[in-house]
């Protein structure tokens, strides 16, 4: 049986697309499930260690402080100075609020007592992990850590929180650079 001129350039295109395309009908390879799971692993961490680290252990909120003094290497060098700016002007002037009067890394004043993550999604190089705030068993806060992987570790670079009456992104590093405009000169 001869296959008519159409019909045989569909069949040849088939087999083309299957030899040298398989990979494309995998959604996604073990390797990049291990990286997410890797990512995954090492977001739970930080929450996990953030929550029961310093002061705050029994009904007392965490302190971004705590994370900036114990565990430098895990922010991104433009969010850890930003952070770092913010905490000292805090310092220098605790009567006022001068900057963030919020936990940054868990988008809330009164936290909820376990956070947990529930997705990740990978943009570009970095990934975004959905993190929810667990109370008496129901979903509380909602926030979205993004990280990028850096010498073969996890960097914390940006922490997002959603969308708002004035953004579809509002994020950490927007927050910091906005209460302070020169900070965005500065990080140029």
């Amino acid at each position: 049986m001869q296959l008519s001129g159409p019909i045989r350039l569909f069949a040849a295109g088939f087999l083309l697309g299957i030899l040298f395309f398989p990979q494309s009908t995998q959604p996604q390879t073990s390797s990049d499930h291990e990286t997410e799971e890797s990512c995954q692993k090492f977001v739970q961490a930080f929450y996990d260690w953030y929550l029961a680290s310093g002061p705050q252990k029994k009904h007392s909120s965490p302190s971004m402080d705590t994370a900036l003094r114990q565990k430098p290497e895990v922010f991104g060098a433009e969010l850890f100075r930003l952070l770092k700016e913010d905490r000292d002007e805090q310092a220098n002037d605790p009567g006022e609020i001068t900057g963030i009067d919020f936990d940054p890394f868990l988008n809330s004043q009164d936290p909820s007592d376990h956070f947990s993550v529930v997705g990740i999604t990978r943009k570009g190089s970095s990934y975004w992990v959905d993190v929810r705030g667990i109370r008496s068993g129901k979903r509380q806060e909602h926030v979205i850590p993004e990280l990028i992987q850096h010498d073969g570790r996890w960097i914390l670079v940006n922490f997002h929180y959603g969308k708002n009456k004035w953004t579809d992104d509002a994020n950490l590093l927007s927050i910091l650079k906005e209460h302070h405009p020169d900070r965005e000169k500065n990080s140029e």
